[in-house]
């Protein structure tokens, strides 16, 4: 069994779903919805990320005995630190459609951390792109062990969750709690976006139109990635 193993990925792709299997073959530090974990994290202000960032060369303030999942979207953002600290943990980037998280609910991510980008965007769709893009190349660069797509948990669960299984060396969970989500395929459905898509104070302004020009302006936007992970338009 892998003993030590960090999870990330932007905001709404997935890495819940990791962490609500493999809660049941490691420790993962926290019980709530989320399931994410990372001293301060709660506060959203000075965390384990935001430190690496900065390049202050951040401990992790936790105390965690193996065998542990840590969860924490962010972390996506802090793969060599967390090698660093952890050599012989594995990685996992959980990723879904770009398009799709851009209309998805939870916005909080790029006002976190596009500070740290060079973002070119005005556009709100555009800007949320582009960090989408930025983030999971700074990602991809830093060479997580392993990529697992939101769509292929849902779509295809026994060879991903199979293929998990094997990387982990676990025995293979129980499954049951996978569904799909609501927002999945948002991609194709054209329109305004009104409050559906309010989320805890980080929301998409209303009345902005979703259509198929602006579609494929945002696959051009964040198309290095787009392809990179087999999302085609």
């Amino acid at each position: 069994m892998i003993k030590k193993i960090f999870i990330g990925g932007h905001y709404s792709s997935g890495s819940r779903v990791i962490q609500y299997l493999l809660e049941q073959t490691h420790n993962i530090y926290n019980t709530n919805i989320q399931k994410d974990y990372e001293l301060g994290f709660s506060d959203r202000d000075n965390t384990f990320v935001e430190k690496y960032l900065r390049k202050e060369n951040p401990e992790w303030e936790g105390e965690i005995e193996p065998p542990f999942s840590i969860k924490n979207p962010d972390l996506m953002l802090a793969i060599p630190q967390i090698r660093k600290l952890f050599p012989q943990a594995k990685f996992i980037l959980v990723v879904r459609h770009g398009i799709d998280q851009v209309l998805c609910e939870n916005r909080c991510m790029i006002g976190r951390f596009e500070k740290f980008f060079r973002m070119k965007q005005k556009g709100y769709f555009e800007r949320e792109m582009e960090f989408w893009n930025k983030a999971y190349k700074k990602a991809i660069k830093d060479r997580p062990d392993m990529i697992v797509r939101l769509e292929d948990l849902v779509y295809n669960t026994k060879k991903t969750v199979e293929i998990l299984r094997a990387f982990l060396k676990i025995s293979y969970p129980n499954t049951s709690m996978i569904k799909k989500p609501a927002s999945m395929g948002s991609y194709k459905d054209f329109g305004v976006l009104d409050k559906r898509y309010a989320s805890s104070g980080c929301m998409i302004p209303p009345g902005l139109e979703y259509n198929q020009n602006v579609k494929e302006k945002l696959y051009k936007i964040g198309e290095d990635m787009m392809r990179y992970f087999n999302y085609a338009i």
